[in-house]
Order: structure tokens, then C-alpha cells, then sequence
């Protein structure tokens, strides 16, 4: 489980939100939120390439692809047949595809 802090102090996913939803961006800029000290990245199922617009959040590239993976099976059996094909064709394709989104979307 990770732990959630907004300066230094312990918080909830929605705490997070909210703040996000209110424009309290500078004090979130200022004093970063962590998750056990490291930063996190969210992304979209849709702009990782699958159908819907689940934010799935992650402190790396492999974490994400593991939630992607994970979610695209659960939620998505067709998408999931899809990908799997794309990379039996072609195993890097999806990495080369959507790696550099990865590297583009802010930290939090």
C-alpha cells in the first residue's frame, strides 16, 4: 500500500483530487505530493492505447505496463486480444508506441 503525503502529511487519493479540482496547484508544486518518495505518473487506459478513460497511476515504466496489462485482461477482453496479436506480430511495437507518452506525462 502506498502512502500518500501532501505536505509531509498523510493523505487520501481523493484528498489529492480535490485539491487538483479546487486549483490549489502551487501548493501541490510547491511542497510535491510523494508516494513513499517517489514520484508517480497517471495515465489513461485510452492513452496507453486501450477503449476507456481508467486512470491507472505507477512509479515506473514496468509498473505501468503491469497495471496496463493487468487491466486491459480484466476490463477488456477484446482490446486484450487485440494487443495480444500486435505482439505476437511485433513484441516491441506497443512499448515504442507508447513509452514516449509515458516519458511525456507530468510527475506527481
Amino acid at each position: 500500500m502506498h502512502s500518500l503525503k501532501i505536505n509531509q502529511q498523510p493523505c487520501s487519493l481523493s484528498e489529492i483530487r480535490s485539491y487538483l479540482v479546487h486549483g490549489y496547484v502551487y501548493p501541490l508544486l510547491e511542497n510535491l505530493i510523494t508516494i513513499n518518495n517517489t514520484y508517480m505518473k497517471t495515465m489513461t487506459c485510452r492513452e496507453l492505447g486501450g477503449p476507456c478513460d481508467q486512470e491507472l497511476s505507477a512509479s515506473s515504466w514496468n509498473e505501468m505496463v503491469e497495471k496496463m496489462t493487468k487491466h486491459v485482461m480484466e476490463n477488456h477482453p477484446e482490446t486484450a486480444k487485440e494487443m495480444e496479436k500486435m505482439h505476437n506480430e511485433d513484441p516491441q511495437k506497443w512499448g515504442r508506441e507508447m513509452k514516449p507518452k509515458w516519458d511525456a506525462a507530468p510527475e506527481l
